[in-house]
């Protein structure tokens, strides 16, 4: 959803890679990291998890809509959405 919004860069720069998460396969084989199998695959873009502060998708969400013409504006209410 960052992606079709245009903030998964500032996103991704804003934040940090998760801890490694550990995953055992059908195998045996234990994997501390991203597994190989999710890597590199178009319906997994983003195939680690990320932290960031929720204050940074906010920014980022104003910036974006301050690029397209918008403004936040607090203290009103929506009247009506066409």
């Amino acid at each position: 959803m960052f992606g079709d919004l245009g903030i998964i860069d500032r996103v991704i720069a804003g934040g940090r890679m998760a801890m490694p998460t550990r995953s055992t396969a059908s195998d045996g084989q234990v994997t501390l990291d991203v597994p190989e199998t999710l890597r590199d695959r178009p319906d997994i873009p983003y195939p680690a998890s990320l932290i960031t502060p929720e204050w940074r998708i906010e920014e980022a969400l104003r910036l974006r809509l301050a690029e397209l013409g918008g403004a936040v504006e607090f203290g009103t209410s929506l009247g009506g959405f066409e």
